[in-house]
């Protein structure tokens, strides 16, 4: 028979292992997250890069700190790490289901798997907490039997050097109705492309979007950016390269735009002008470019 002190340290024991499993299932429930995002800015500084995802949670939430992956088409996880959220352009300590907000993320992988994620992206990829299932319905890997596209969307002289790009995953997108928070919630179009050794080109642009003509100059971003000769560039059409400096003059026509149906388009434009470093002064002249008919996904809903 036992004693009463030893029969209330098994009652006791017995209580802190159950209020252990509470615990346990309760984290394991607030860190379920599944998400949405549906697009993303790159920024690359000493080879390094960074991510601002434009996200949505529709189970869980995230917040600094946490540890989160993306789950390709073919299985491929790519693991980030969260360093800021914001909500409605405000620092917040988490966004909540249901809430969009925007996460700066690391990535928690080396750079030449960065570029495989940045080529897999597209806004049906699942986002869920590292190393959970893929939500509902998806747990086998979808295999993609597609060729990559060919390196030939985008043709130009770069500082009289030929230079050839294609589009990569979900790069060219068309928000008629624009983002909270992002191009002053105004409709915007972006083409993005990159080169065979990771450079990128992309033009985005607000005015002038479905149909053929100039794209005033005003309304118009374009960025370069990558490593040129081991050293990492970033080169815009701002004065100075420098996002808060005005924009200088760029040339681009739109010279086909064909309605493929309503969630898709056609796009082709010839372009040239002078790109400038962030900082440094350098600049390169871009001529004779053309981006050849490319494949634009259209989305008709406000996020």
């Amino acid at each position: 028979m036992l004693s009463p002190i030893t029969s209330m340290k098994k009652t006791l024991f017995a209580f802190a292992i159950l209020c252990f499993a509470a615990l346990a299932s309760f984290a394991q429930t607030a860190s379920n997250l599944q998400a949405q995002v549906y697009n993303f800015e790159q920024s690359i500084t000493q080879g390094k890069s960074s991510f601002k995802l434009l996200v949505q949670p529709t189970a869980g939430s995230i917040k600094v700190g946490d540890k989160i992956d993306a789950i390709s088409r073919n299985g491929d996880r790519f693991t980030f790490q969260v360093t800021k959220v914001t909500v409605s352009g405000a620092a917040a300590p988490k966004i909540a289901v249901g809430q969009k907000g925007e996460a700066m993320v690391k990535p928690l992988m080396d750079e030449a798997i960065v570029d495989r994620f940045t080529t897999a992206f597209n806004v049906e990829m699942p986002w869920v907490s590292q190393g959970a299932n893929v939500p509902s319905g998806d747990q086998e890997p979808v295999v993609v039997e597609a060729e990559p596209l060919p390196l030939q969307d985008l043709n130009c002289s770069f500082n009289g050097q030929a230079r050839i790009a294609s589009s990569f995953g979900n790069s060219n997108l068309f928000y008629t109705k624009g983002i909270s928070g992002m191009q002053n919630g105004e409709p915007f179009l972006i083409l993005a492309f990159k080169t065979d050794n990771g450079n990128q080109f992309t033009f985005v642009w607000k005015t002038n979007i479905g149909k053929v003509g100039i794209v005033d100059f005003h309304q118009l971003e374009v960025v370069y950016s990558g490593t040129e000769g081991g050293k990492d560039v970033y080169l815009s059409n701002h004065v100075s390269g420098r996002a808060d400096k005005p924009l200088t003059p760029f040339s681009m026509e739109i010279t086909q735009w064909k309605v493929i149906s309503p969630d898709e388009v056609e796009c082709a434009a010839k372009f040239s002008g002078t790109l400038y470093q962030l900082m440094s002064g350098e600049s390169a002249k871009l001529s004779s470019g053309v981006i050849k008919p490319t494949r634009v996904t259209v989305y008709n809903e406000r996020y």
